[in-house]
């Protein structure tokens, strides 16, 4: 009876033992959770994402080893324990350890997986796959936004860039390769209809240099055309309705600095896509105008 009743009380130890940590990883730390790792030989990064109280608040983080985020709840990653699948991490000097959980789920690399996301949010997937590949993306407006769990064994940039582009096909989201600096994110049915311009900048350095740098997280498409025009030295001239919904949002990072017509490049794109061109409309002024069957 006695070791029964021992047996019984070392279980429920255990239990105290694995619940208290998993409060630790989800009530010690509010406001934060964990949702990613990437343990590559020349990356290794934490995914950290603000649970708000309101959308207003909606955050995430990316980072490395003693490095800080967030805007007004500054949070600091203290340690990335990659065998455990957890970090600790530090918001007003309140150590804890957040966890990912991977019980529930049937995608989740074997062993030793070097690649980690758990209900990782669009926006943090999206901006790994562009650092990894190098370029900056030009994200089409009838992408879906989703969230991405899976795990996967990459030994290298190349081989974690093919991971992500599998999960991004499984989400129904085609990559198309235009140039050397961008790359097309499209829905995969509308993906034949999509022509890469395949832009090359040959003008030199001396002459346009690469120091323009955005991070568009939905800019309402008039902002963006008044940063459109700026390019030009020019304003937008506004005697006319603009041609596209006040609603419309553009999203755009550069993980490169580009030059200026590397970066009208890049907005030119994402306005056609959303049915709308800005051209010269007099001395300092541009306007912009409809496009006859937008993409």
């Amino acid at each position: 009876m006695r070791m029964g009743a021992t047996w019984t009380r070392s279980i429920i130890l255990l239990l105290l033992l694995c619940f208290s940590r998993q409060l630790s990883a989800q009530i010690d730390q509010p406001g934060w959770r964990l949702s990613g790792i990437i343990n590559l030989p020349d990356l290794k990064q934490a995914v950290l994402q603000k649970q708000p109280a309101s959308p207003i608040e909606k955050e995430t983080v990316i980072l490395a080893e003693g490095e800080t985020g967030g805007r007004a709840d500054q949070i600091e990653l203290v340690k990335i324990d990659y065998k455990n699948e957890t970090a600790d991490v530090s918001t007003n000097k309140v150590l804890a350890t957040l966890a990912l959980n991977f019980q529930s789920q049937n995608n989740h690399a074997e062993t030793e997986p070097t690649i980690l996301f758990e209900r990782a949010n669009f926006d943090a997937v999206l901006d790994l796959y562009s650092t990894l590949l190098g370029r900056t993306l030009l994200r089409h407006p009838l992408l879906r936004e989703t969230d991405f769990t899976f795990s996967a064994q990459a030994g290298n940039r190349g081989e974690a860039v093919h991971a992500i582009e599998n999960a991004l096909a499984d989400k129904g989201i085609t990559c198309i390769p235009d140039g050397d600096i961008f790359a097309m994110l499209v829905p995969k049915e509308i993906a034949p209809r999509i022509k890469a311009e395949n832009f090359k900048n040959n003008i030199p350095e001396s002459e346009s240099p690469h120091n323009i740098q955005y991070d568009f997280q939905n800019v309402p498409i008039m902002q963006a055309a008044d940063v459109y025009t700026g390019l030009f030295g020019c304003t937008l001239k506004m005697d006319e309705p603009f041609p596209a919904p006040g609603s419309a949002m553009l999203k755009l990072r550069t993980v490169t600095k580009l030059s200026k017509d590397e970066a009208a490049y890049a907005l030119d794109t994402l306005f056609k896509w959303a049915g709308v061109r800005i051209v010269p409309a007099g001395q300092h002024l541009m306007k912009a105008v409809p496009v006859a069957g937008k993409e």
